[in-house]
């Protein structure tokens, strides 16, 4: 872990289902800030306590370089989990790439990663592929999908959790159907936005009132997008 401070060669860190001890993680996490070299993580298959997740957003918040977390089967992501990767999400301004796949997101979690995510724009996978979702999992949801412009992504084979009482089985099944419809529509309109008329619009010459937009307007355009 130490090593890591003074890292300028490796890219990657691959530790997934590893028993390292808890404090042997927070090291790992608190050196994790010292090193701008990283551009991805891997911790597959591991579980953290509380601590070691306030210890990682500390570190991973503003990390200039770090692409991609592959979050994927970790055992049971809870509250405390996801509220510290919406804390990285609200100020990381080049994370692309989150896997929770399989990783069991409770609906508190949902709802934290979609304050993330709504203020985040260079996210564009967050993958919650095998994860169930319910009643509020579900309006949080379509509530993240209508309000960002980044997400290409968000994996598929979700699955709606059924509470037994019928009738409400029923309307959230309805809701479900419609978040999976809306999310195909919308995850293709960011990645048309994001893929081809962003980047159309700063390499070439726009004009408004006659006059060619600077560079530096384009940026500031595509800012609010």
């Amino acid at each position: 872990a130490e090593g890591l401070k003074s890292n300028r060669v490796v890219k990657s860190i691959s530790l997934p289902c590893n028993s390292i001890s808890d404090e042997g993680y927070k090291l790992l996490a608190e050196n994790l800030k010292a090193n701008q070299a990283l551009t991805s993580i891997d911790f597959s298959g591991c579980s953290f306590e509380d601590f070691i997740w306030e210890a990682l957003a500390e570190s991973l918040k503003t990390h200039q370089a770090l692409k991609s977390i592959d979050l994927s089967n970790c055992d049971r992501i809870n509250d405390e989990g996801c509220k510290a990767l919406a804390e990285i999400l609200k100020t990381n301004q080049v994370l692309a790439s989150i896997n929770l796949s399989g990783a069991r997101v409770a609906s508190r979690g949902y709802k934290a990663l979609a304050e993330g995510v709504q203020g985040n724009q260079t996210l564009t996978s967050l993958d919650l592929s095998g994860n169930k979702v319910k009643g509020d999992g579900i309006e949080t949801l379509i509530e993240m999908v209508q309000g960002n412009t980044s997400l290409f992504n968000l994996g598929s084979g979700w699955q709606h959790h059924k509470g037994g009482v019928d009738s409400i089985d029923q309307w959230a099944e309805k809701r479900f159907k419609e978040f999976v419809s809306l999310a195909e529509v919308k995850l293709q309109k960011n990645k048309v936005l994001r893929t081809v008329t962003i980047p159309m619009l700063l390499s070439s010459a726009t004009y408004l009132g006659g006059a060619e937009i600077p560079v530096e307007m384009k940026e500031v355009i595509v800012g609010c997008l």
